[in-house]
């Protein structure tokens, strides 16, 4: 991971999260939840999502499992903290979830309409909502949430080698590192 330049984003590519400095962030809960959304991200190669958005709907499903899983983070960070507190949290951490929590909103409206993903959102709120057997793109949030709060894929430790690998087989790379010549950072999951 870097700190460092304007924005936040995940580069498939390169396996590598950009963050801006934490001096950039309204407050720490915002830094976690953007964190916490590029973590998301980058756990695509080893669970098998696509790392190419050929079609809106799939940078949608990809937006939704790592805005579901921030914002799970988030809420747990939340309720760590308030039993930290003995219950309540004090007034400034409790406004700073509060302003997290009317961005959050604001971040699903703004790219529901810019780029027509609100509907899938929607599905994932009516799942939880509904119970019963959850969807494909429910257990996606799920397990990204899990494998970054755990940081443990089935039971086992992630290495730098265990990413390597599934990296390549998610992206479709057949030559070992040592045989491939660096690219350029090309389409990043922003956001």
């Amino acid at each position: 991971m870097t700190h460092g330049g304007s924005r936040a984003f995940y580069s498939p590519r390169h396996d590598m999260i950009a963050m801006p400095p934490k001096e950039q962030f309204l407050n720490p809960v915002f830094y976690l939840h953007v964190l916490a959304h590029e973590l998301a991200h980058s756990t695509m190669h080893l669970l098998g999502r696509r790392a190419h958005s050929p079609t809106p709907k799939d940078y949608a499903w990809e937006e939704v499992v790592a805005e579901t899983s921030s914002n799970s983070i988030v809420l747990v960070a939340k309720e760590q903290l308030k039993e930290l507190h003995g219950g309540e949290l004090p007034e400034d951490i409790e406004h700073a979830f509060s302003i997290h929590n009317k961005q959050a909103h604001g971040y699903v409206h703004m790219y529901g309409e810019q780029m027509d993903f609100s509907t899938v959102f929607e599905e994932v709120r009516k799942e939880l909502l509904a119970g019963g057997e959850p969807s494909e793109l429910l257990m996606a949030c799920v397990e990204a949430s899990t494998l970054i709060t755990e940081g443990k894929l089935k039971g086992k430790d992630i290495t730098p080698e265990t990413r390597k690998v599934a990296q390549e087989a998610n992206l479709g790379i057949d030559k070992p590192p040592s045989q491939s010549k660096p690219e350029e950072p090309s389409a990043a999951m922003a956001g």
